[in-house]
């Protein structure tokens, strides 16, 4: 699984087009959402793309080489529906960036964007100051990854043990 936001898995699919599984667990239905094409792009990308969870929502980040190649941007478009190719809107473009690989995720809404750097390495980019920080934490190139998630007051001994009781076991208590 690549993002998991709102009660549906996506990850990287092929249905004779590039896209976005997705698995809704409320319906459970499958949803194919192909990937915004170059046309709508409207810019030469590299052949990559990353997706990952903001704001509670699937952004893509596409590559784009500067005219020298030597530069990398990165165009982020939301997914604004499931399934609708049409429903993806490019928010923003950020770079271009010297050194860098490829984005890995977003912290503290889009302010903060983890990046992958060409040696490895993780570095953090801030779009309001334009800073970027080497974090100092080395990985294998294209190793790194950025997991989120959703801290909850909601205890998952307490849901287990309800759900327990329901279907006549009393085991858990031992657990609990």
């Amino acid at each position: 699984m690549k993002a998991y936001t709102n009660g549906i898995a996506s990850w990287w699919g092929l249905c004779g087009w590039e896209s976005i599984l997705s698995f809704d667990m409320s319906s459970e239905a499958f949803l194919a959402t192909p990937l915004p094409n170059e046309r709508i792009i409207g810019r030469k990308s590299e052949n990559w793309r990353e997706f990952f969870v903001m704001n509670e929502k699937v952004v893509l980040a596409v590559g784009v080489l500067n005219e020298d190649q030597l530069e990398l941007g990165f165009d982020v478009w939301l997914l604004n529906e499931y399934g609708v190719k049409e429903s993806w809107a490019k928010l923003f473009t950020l770079g271009p960036f010297t050194g860098i690989r490829k984005p890995l995720g977003f912290w503290k809404n889009e302010i903060a964007l983890f990046l992958e750097s060409s040696g490895g390495r993780l570095v953090v980019y801030d779009s309001s100051t334009k800073e970027m920080v080497d974090l100092q934490i080395d990985g294998e190139p294209l190793s790194l990854q950025v997991i989120t998630y959703m801290e909850t007051l909601v205890s998952v001994r307490e849901e287990i043990r309800k759900w327990d009781l329901k279907a006549g076991h009393t085991y858990m208590d031992a657990l609990v």
